[in-house]
């Protein structure tokens, strides 16, 4: 036997050995039982933060995916609290009670330079405007909602913790560019095919002071497409101010797909909604902040 014919038959039986082994852990992760319930496949570690978006009545527990599925298999899962099938007179998008229906905030509270961390601020704002400072998604979401906190309410508008990342949410800034929006200051070349360069790049707007109501510790920075989609499973929409006039938020994910790169993707967050537009046309912006808790 040659040496080719020998390395392809040691190929084929190396083949069969890890496929009849693939069979056997498939077999031994499928008979394993879970806690409560008939044999299910293993539920990975990772997975079982989660939060589910499985639409429930308001008030009850927010599932995680390994819980959802978990119940599930196990036919423990509430049918009154949980609905595999959607209902069309629920599990719309009005479903949820917003901060807009419950009553927003209206006294000034956690801005200034007296607040040594971002708690201390929400403690304040809690104090000045009691359960407006607050909005509980297990209360008043219907989906995997968080629990959103008011940082702050100055001048300058609302500012909002999504408990679920840390992450502060700005108000709506002063419409632009997408090169001043994002901080962008690329000129043409090396893969950019936008003039950020002259195109009032440079100093992101979200760096401009307008935001250092609540600490010059806090860093802001502008939302990706995915920062808003996380934020929209949070329940972003029940309880920031939406921008009056439909146009979309910048993002700072550029658009790939579009001609030449030369557009940027857009959050919209009265339908929820990705757009995108040329980077050179105007449209407001929020920012997210990291800061001392």
């Amino acid at each position: 036997m040659n040496h080719a014919r020998k390395q392809l038959l040691a190929s084929f039986l190396l083949l069969s050995f890890v496929s009849s082994c693939g069979d056997d852990i498939a077999s031994s992760r499928a008979n394993r039982p879970l806690p409560g319930g008939p044999s299910t496949p293993e539920v990975l570690p990772q997975a079982s933060g989660q939060r589910s978006q499985i639409p429930r009545e308001k008030g009850s527990p927010v599932l995680s995916y390994a819980e959802e599925i978990q119940k599930t298999l196990a036919g423990s899962l509430p049918v009154n609290l949980y609905r595999l099938v959607p209902e069309q007179e629920k599990d719309d998008e009005s479903a949820s009670l917003t901060v807009q229906s419950l009553g927003r905030p209206l006294v000034d509270c956690g801005g200034g330079t007296s607040f040594a961390t971002i708690t201390a601020r929400i403690a304040d704002c809690v104090q000045k405007n009691s359960d407006r400072a607050t909005w509980d998604g297990t209360r008043f979401g219907v989906a995997g909602d968080g629990n959103w906190n008011l940082v702050a309410k100055t001048e300058a508008g609302e500012f909002w913790l999504d408990s679920l990342t840390k992450l502060i949410w700005s108000p709506i800034l002063t419409p632009t560019n997408w090169c001043r929006a994002s901080g962008n200051a690329q000129g043409i070349g090396a893969g950019a095919t936008v003039d950020c360069q002259t195109g009032a790049g440079g100093t992101p707007s979200c760096d401009d002071g307008a935001l250092d109501v609540v600490g010059t510790s806090v860093r802001w920075r502008i939302p990706t497409r995915n920062d808003f989609l996380q934020a929209d499973l949070n329940g972003l929409r029940s309880v920031l101010v939406k921008e009056a006039d439909g146009t979309g938020l910048w993002t700072g994910t550029v658009r790939s797909s579009s001609t030449d790169r030369r557009e940027a993707w857009v959050y919209q967050s009265k339908e929820g909604i990705l757009t995108s537009d040329a980077m050179t046309a105007t449209k407001p912006l929020r920012c997210i902040g990291s800061g001392p808790l």
